[in-house]
């Protein structure tokens, strides 16, 4: 699979682009064509990323929007928030998705990196009014080499009235791994970068009073080669639309080709790009839609999550009694997200049941359900699961600190000495409460640091007056100072209670 990869600061066309009703031949405006900025304000885009993968299709869509604020002498502060991109893979027509090495095609959610403290964390450039960069802030990546969206949108305009431009530069190409399958929580990872030269020409193909069109065509090749070709190219042409009355691009539209090569390897990626300044009513009818969509999402989540019926519950129970593994799998599912009116003794105990089975993701799904659905009646056997060490161990603890069963405090009190347990045996611990505040204590004396700073903090919520004279200790003479500040931040906390 392709590593995406994006590259900041250039200006993007497409591949092979159509175009019709301008011009056979350039247009030289009247004069120099510039860009408004004190009545921009706030601009809402319509964005759309088309990549064909060969089986499938990937398009990353969203509404981004574009603050403008007016500065001295025609320039502008242009700025975006973080790009939030949903994205949705479609299969071919005719394409099996079960092949070996084909993932499950699921929709992204949309793409946000978690944000770093104290950081800016969208993109702003400060631009004269010819679109020319003074200055810049922050980033917003496209992926395949599309490069950061403002200067994609914002074309840089020649000093005169021309009829043509060209540009030739240096720069580089922001190679970064995300993995066969994407993590939305996981920001991009930056694996290196890749010298590039690009060139860029544009023409004036069509003019109006209230509009112009700009036909641009670009090759970006990498200086690093493979089999004497570079290694990553990105090539094609494409159009702007400007609104000469706002001074705003109106429409930006590119079809392109990303072209990767590596040794024994060589990938061909169309890309379609288009971009579309949003009016009132297009925002107005976006915005409906939204809600639309929500409401419905909103009541599907509710449907899911009400309590079975009479007649849906005694064919649930079936299901989970007939011994039939596929069949109890699908009612655990749907029991997974219901919220029952009562206890109900049954279903509860016909869900245990399947927490000895050999089938690691029904005892997974099963303990996950009795979050819903377990009584202390289970708590037997949800012990007895979270002695292993798989998902449903770590299920069962979570189900055990919701029912605040004092005897799973030991084994998650050992627990905390794992560091891939310590988040969630931790988490269950504080669940449990005061019940598990005694075994908790005697982790103040534990020889990892680490198990003594999360007692601390876990009796920092739970803990009561009893482990007041061992978090005092530890305050006073801890070796690690962070341990240390928990303990006194724990007894202080304990005291305000």
């Amino acid at each position: 699979m392709l590593t995406p990869v994006t590259h900041a600061g250039i200006l993007l066309t497409g591949l092979v682009f159509a175009v019709t009703g301008f011009a056979a031949e350039p247009v030289t405006p009247p004069a120099p064509l510039r860009y408004t900025w004190a009545q921009a304000g706030k601009l809402a885009y319509a964005l759309e990323i088309e990549i064909d993968h060969g089986d499938e299709i990937e398009t990353q869509k969203g509404t981004v929007f574009v603050s403008v604020t007016p500065g001295e002498e025609g320039q502008a502060l242009v700025s975006i928030p973080p790009l939030r991109l949903g994205s949705q893979r479609t299969l071919k027509p005719g394409r099996n998705p079960l092949v070996p090495g084909f993932g499950p095609l699921v929709p992204r959610m949309p793409v946000l990196g978690p944000p770093e403290i104290g950081a800016f964390n969208g993109h702003e450039l400060k631009m004269d009014a010819r679109g020319r960069v003074i200055s810049e802030r922050g980033e917003a990546q496209l992926p395949f080499a599309l490069g950061a969206l403002l200067p994609l949108l914002f074309q840089p305009l020649p000093e005169a009235a021309e009829a043509r431009w060209q540009r030739t530069q240096e720069t580089a190409i922001r190679v970064t791994a995300d993995g066969p399958f994407r993590n939305p929580f996981r920001a991009e990872t930056e694996t290196g970068r890749l010298n590039a030269e690009e060139v860029t020409a544009c023409e004036v193909r069509a003019l109006t009073d209230t509009r112009v069109n700009l036909v641009r065509t670009y090759v970006l090749k990498t200086v690093q080669t493979v089999g004497g070709e570079p290694a990553m190219e990105l090539s094609g042409a494409g159009t702007i639309a400007l609104d000469r009355v706002r001074g705003m691009p109106a429409e930006v539209t590119y079809a392109l080709r990303f072209h990767e090569r590596a040794e024994n390897r060589e990938q061909r990626y169309p890309i379609r790009f288009s971009c579309k300044l949003l009016n009132e009513a297009d925002l107005k009818q976006q915005e409906e839609q939204a809600k639309a969509a929500l409401g419905a999402a909103k009541a599907a989540a509710e449907a899911r999550r009400a309590p079975p019926t009479p007649p849906e519950r005694d064919a649930l129970l079936t299901e989970l009694q007939s011994g039939d593994k596929e069949r109890a799998r699908r009612a655990i599912n749907t029991l997974q997200h219901k919220q029952p009116e009562k206890p109900d003794a049954a279903i509860a105990a016909a869900i245990a049941g399947w927490l000895g089975d050999a089938d690691t993701f029904i005892r997974q799904q099963a303990a996950e359900a009795l979050a819903n659905w377990g009584t202390a009646a289970e708590a037997p056997a949800l012990l007895k699961a979270l002695e292993g060490s798989g998902f449903d161990a770590r299920a069962a603890g979570r189900v055990l600190g919701k029912l605040k069963e004092k005897r799973a405090a030991p084994v998650l009190a050992a627990k905390l000495a794992d560091m891939s347990w310590r988040f969630e045996a931790a988490a269950a611990l504080t669940a449990i409460g005061t019940p598990a505040e005694g075994v908790v204590a005697k982790l103040l004396k534990d020889k990892d640091w680490g198990v003594r700073l999360e007692a601390c903090r876990i009796l920092q919520q739970v803990g009561s007056k009893d482990s007041l004279k061992a978090l005092d200790a530890v305050a006073a003479s801890d070796d690690n100072p962070l341990v240390k500040q928990t303990a006194a931040a724990a007894a202080q906390a304990i005291r305000a209670r």
